[in-house]
């Protein structure tokens, strides 16, 4: 990217920031997660990954897709720092918190208030714990927010489908997260043990690790931004096309959450977080004790889910997909690598203030 370029999208970004913060806070109503540093540099990065690939969105696109990032690691954050505390709340119990969620019909109204969804819900009858409640209270204006957006509104039935499959699994995958760190803190068994690991690591990063990192839902959220301007028609045409753009998602979530696991090592082992390497399958060529040949394995991994992603990517350019769509796609991408870099030299930092600590 020229200076130039570069220069022009930290203005761009600056000008986003108080539209971004007052956005943001609108839709995360909680206080519970404090002022993430990675804020500030968001709107000149998401701006920064777009302009190289020639895909000029809109401010309001550009902003919308800003705050869904940050709703994303909002969620992310809550989920493990206060959901992980509620030591007598089962997952059973938080999952079911989110089906009820899903399930009111207030969500998907626009411009429909909380306080008339809880209006709503509270003369259904349904009785929950005061824990559970604040938590259903907590998540119920993000996901309001996500499915009834007026841009999601005017996407094709199939994208707001697909949309709300994700936004749904990106929860339930957060909370399978946080009680799988919650088994291994509990166990005295040595973490990359894998008699506390029972699926398959391809199984597990293509599945539920890819819905936890929320890769996937802001893809479909996206989608039904880029396809919001195609009077009702899908933003993939053909079955092909839906397919090679579900891989593209598949591939990118998983190449997001091994970046980030390579860089999270330290402080996940520190943390008792699951992670990549912890995976029985890094047994076979590495030695119990062997960190970082571990790592070397992951980072291999990662360098065949970015290849898998320039394919699917080259393969919906071949397609003839609407070419706002691919360079969207591609800023997506540029993202992707981006925030990957960011988290890896966070979580570095402080691997090495836990060095000096110990």
């Amino acid at each position: 990217m020229p200076d130039w370029m570069a220069s022009a999208c930290i203005v761009e970004g600056y000008l986003h920031l108080p539209l971004f913060d007052a956005a943001r806070q609108a839709v995360i109503t909680h206080g519970a997660v404090k002022q993430q540093r990675h804020f500030n540099i968001l709107p000149f990065a998401l701006i920064a990954c777009s302009r190289p690939t020639g895909a000029f969105l809109t401010p309001e696109v550009n902003l919308d897709f800003m705050v869904m990032c940050a709703l994303a690691y909002e969620v992310d954050h809550y989920m493990e720092d206060i959901i992980g505390g509620f030591k007598d709340v089962e997952a059973q119990e938080v999952e079911k918190v989110v089906h009820e969620i899903f399930e009111e019909s207030c969500l998907h109204r626009p411009m429909q208030s909380q306080t008339e969804c809880m209006t709503e819900h509270q003369e259904s009858g349904t009785q929950q714990s005061r824990l559970l409640e604040r938590i259903k209270m907590t998540l119920r204006p993000g996901i309001s927010w996500v499915l009834s957006h007026p841009k999601v509104l005017s996407s094709s039935k199939y994208d707001q489908a697909l949309l709300r499959r994700e936004l749904k699994a990106s929860y339930m995958g957060q909370i399978t997260s946080v009680y799988e760190s919650l088994s291994l803190a509990s166990s005295r068994k040595p973490q990359h043990s894998p008699s506390l690991i029972q699926e398959p690591y391809h199984e597990w990063v293509h599945t539920t690790s890819s819905s936890h990192v929320a890769g996937r839902v802001t893809f479909a959220f996206l989608t039904c931004l880029l396809g919001a301007s195609m009077n009702g028609q899908d933003c993939f045409h053909s079955a092909e096309a839906k397919y090679l753009a579900q891989d593209l998602s598949m591939h990118l979530s998983s190449l997001a959450r091994m970046e980030n696991d390579i860089g999270s090592v330290v402080r996940d082992r520190k943390e008792n977080n699951l992670n990549s390497v912890d995976f029985p399958e890094f047994d076979t060529t590495a030695k119990d004790d062997d960190l970082q040949g571990r790592i070397e394995q992951l980072k291999r991994l990662a360098a065949y889910e970015r290849e898998c992603s320039k394919v699917a990517l080259a393969k919906l350019s071949e397609l003839g997909v609407n070419d706002k769509v691919v360079k969207g796609l591609k800023a997506f991408c540029n993202a992707v690598d981006v925030f990957g870099q960011i988290y890896a030299m966070e979580d570095t930092a402080i691997a090495l203030r836990l060095e000096r600590c110990s």
